[in-house]
């Protein structure tokens, strides 16, 4: 039996207020006018702005922080 499973190319995770978004996937571009949109209707809230939330990126498990990464574990 073949393996059906098909790699997402980000996951949205939502721990408390924050938001990671999980990238799965090599070159990965993600609109930022949609990304809004996309983000209100995973945690089903209607907000006007990315700064309303707390967001993390997380790059095939390794949270970015400009410079000081740490692992998604550390964060949830």
């Amino acid at each position: 039996m073949k393996n059906k499973f098909k790699p997402q190319r980000f996951r949205i995770l939502q721990h408390n207020s924050d938001i990671i978004i999980s990238i799965e996937k090599s070159n990965l571009s993600i609109d930022i006018k949609k990304l809004l949109s996309i983000i209100n209707t995973h945690t089903k809230q209607d907000k006007q702005s990315l700064d309303e939330y707390n967001i993390f990126i997380s790059f095939y498990g390794v949270i970015l922080q400009g410079g000081i990464e740490s692992s998604i574990r550390e964060i949830v």
